[in-house]
């Protein structure tokens, strides 16, 4: 088999692994950088729009572009630490 064809076959899954995990979610939650949490929100919204998505964020610029990627909830620990 081709390495493309063995990196196809181990994305799709891992694809597969992570829509079986989501689609029995209640909850997920995001508290890495504000850029990665913003690519767990789209990437959960788009497997599941019944979930719940809580993030955090760094910077308050980021809570509005969280909340576009789907999340429903986001706390801006950067605020409440005094970053």
């Amino acid at each position: 088999m081709e390495k493309t064809n063995v990196r196809t076959h181990h994305y799709c899954l891992l694809s597969l692994l992570l829509f079986r995990l989501i689609e029995k979610a209640a909850l997920v939650a995001t508290t890495s950088t504000d850029v990665i949490n913003t690519n767990v929100a789209f990437t959960v919204r788009g497997l599941s729009s019944e979930v719940q998505i809580i993030s955090t964020c760094n910077f308050e610029a980021s809570e509005d572009i969280l909340k576009l990627a789907g999340s429903n909830h986001v706390l801006r620990v950067g605020e409440i630490m005094g970053l």
